[in-house]
């Protein structure tokens, strides 16, 4: 091989590696615009994240958020960031960039859903409104006391179980039985919480309205 020729083939490797090296620099930069681009979204949307879930699968599930539509670009920004994923519904805010919400995910508490259960209705009551709540799975637990929930809002997690906030709600009674009973008129006829317990029950199912009780409880 004489100079000239060599000299050549020298020249064609270092245009060469110069192109790749832009192309790969240009690639990366435009993966940065990704990360740091504003989603689509004006309004605040609510993410979920199935169990189970990884990284490769984020661009799917993000999908309506993001504002660049190239898989490819999308998924090198988010294995660049290689997020620590975890399961439940997460709020992400307005206009947010890719780069916040791979931080909500890995940060943010769970989105908090609530539940009412009303004053005024029997256990099978609260139970159907348990079991009807978007996001709570699973059905009451049988033999549960009249009363033995309390009338209260409750808070819980995409895919929570419903026995879970009947614990809540139980305990929560507890509670109010245990102070109410410490605070009792020491003439009453009622000999124990369970007494208390059953007598608020009745008084529920005579009357939804807070001015009527004391009457109801004094027939």
């Amino acid at each position: 091989m004489n100079t000239g020729e060599h000299r050549r083939r020298l020249g064609c490797l270092v245009i060469g590696g110069v192109m790749v090296t832009l192309a790969l620099v240009g690639f990366f930069w435009s993966v940065q615009r990704v990360y740091h681009a504003p989603s689509r979204s004006a309004e605040p949307i609510i993410l979920y994240i199935p169990p189970k879930t990884r990284a490769m699968d984020l661009p799917r599930l993000m999908g309506p958020l993001l504002a660049e539509s190239a898989p490819l670009r999308v998924q090198v920004a988010i294995w660049l960031s290689r997020p620590k994923l975890r399961h439940g519904e997460f709020m992400m805010p307005p206009h947010a960039t890719l780069g916040q919400m791979l931080k909500i995910l890995e940060t943010a508490k769970p989105y908090q859903r609530r539940v009412t259960l009303p004053e005024g209705r029997t256990v099978t009551e609260h139970c159907a409104v348990l079991e009807a709540a978007y996001g709570l799975v699973g059905r009451c637990p049988s033999g549960l006391l009249e009363g033995s929930m309390a009338p209260d809002t409750y808070t819980y997690t995409y895919g929570q179980s419903v026995a879970t906030v009947v614990e809540q709600g139980v305990r929560l009674q507890q509670q109010r039985v245990d102070q109410a009973w410490s605070q009792r008129d020491p003439l009453t006829p009622l000999q124990s919480k369970h007494d208390l317990l059953t007598m608020a029950s009745i008084v529920e199912k005579e009357t939804g309205l807070p001015a009527e009780r004391p009457l109801v409880a004094a027939v």
